[in-house]
């Protein structure tokens, strides 16, 4: 072997070292997106993001449960998030997939009409959690759009389900899929605070359904029942449009928020939150009045 000069060998060292960190970061960054007990944070757009992670870092730290946080401006396309992809039970949230798809079909399809009657009885009614309707003497009859009034502003589930019936689950799903709602299993009531974002954009630039309909689709998920966590410590002339999902140890409020100069999604769904509930609600509302100031300056 030809003998090597000082220098020679000098560089070959540095060039070792220099390939030997690059694996061991490769390695790091690959071990860090498999470690589940780490948050993953992901980040794209404007500075001012790096600002919100900061904010969100203070707002859930030390508290219960798991959080998992989406973020996307509207307008300028600037999003982050924290744990967005996380798989969660959506709860109540599933309504929000039901009604788009109602609202779709019944922009597309001719043998539906948001007008149609449906009578509901016994046997559709689901006595439990939140609504109205299963503490009436059946059978009653509804329109598909009450129905869907009703599903998104009382969050009644009897609603809900005679809607996902007329539609049919497997319809839905299907739907879903060709929205790109990669992680939103309907059978299975799950999806992600990712998933809801793209979902509630489409919603809201008029991609599901004509501006009309859109219109009042948005103006059913406002002045809900449960004006407990994104809307709590916003101004009273900030539009929000939103669903709350509540489950065991699950708390969740997704929607777009509306300022009159920016318009922003936000998403925040959580896990193993216990016996914390109030204090879930009262983080989601933090969370969200940080944000909302941080943007509007």
């Amino acid at each position: 072997m030809e003998n090597q000069s000082p220098f020679e060998k000098s560089n070959n060292y540095y060039k070792r070292r220099i390939a030997t960190l690059l694996i061991f970061g490769v390695f790091l960054i690959f071990l860090g997106r498999h470690l589940t007990f780490l948050p993953t944070i992901n980040l794209s757009g404007e500075d001012s993001n790096e600002k919100i992670v900061a904010v969100l870092g203070d707002s859930t730290k030390d508290k219960t449960g798991f959080y998992s946080i989406y973020y996307k401006d509207l307008k300028t396309g600037g999003a982050f998030g924290i744990d967005e992809k996380q798989i969660q039970t959506a709860t109540s949230v599933n309504k929000i997939p039901i009604i788009a798809s109602l609202y779709y079909l019944a922009n597309e399809a001719p043998n539906l009409s948001l007008d149609e009657k449906v009578t509901i009885t016994d046997t559709d009614v689901q006595d439990y959690g939140t609504g109205s309707i299963r503490y009436q003497k059946m059978p009653q009859v509804y329109s598909l759009r009450n129905l869907a009034k009703l599903a998104l502003k009382d969050s009644d589930n009897t609603a809900a389900h005679v809607l996902s019936v007329r539609i049919g689950q497997d319809v839905i799903q299907r739907l879903v899929d060709d929205w790109g709602l990669a992680q939103t299993d309907m059978v299975n009531n799950q999806t992600t605070a990712y998933d809801m974002g793209k979902l509630f954009e489409m919603i809201y630039k008029g991609k599901i359904t004509n501006e009309a309909n859109t219109n009042e689709l948005l103006e059913f998920m406002t002045d809900t029942d449960f004006e407990d966590r994104l809307s709590k410590n916003l101004p009273e002339n900030v539009k929000v449009y939103h669903k709350t999902g509540d489950g065991e140890g699950s708390i969740h409020d997704v929607g777009i928020i509306d300022t009159g100069n920016n318009v922003y999604f936000l998403g925040v769904m959580t896990s193993d939150v216990g016996e914390a509930e109030q204090e879930t609600k009262d983080t989601i509302a933090e969370i969200s009045e940080k944000i909302y100031k941080l943007v509007i300056n």
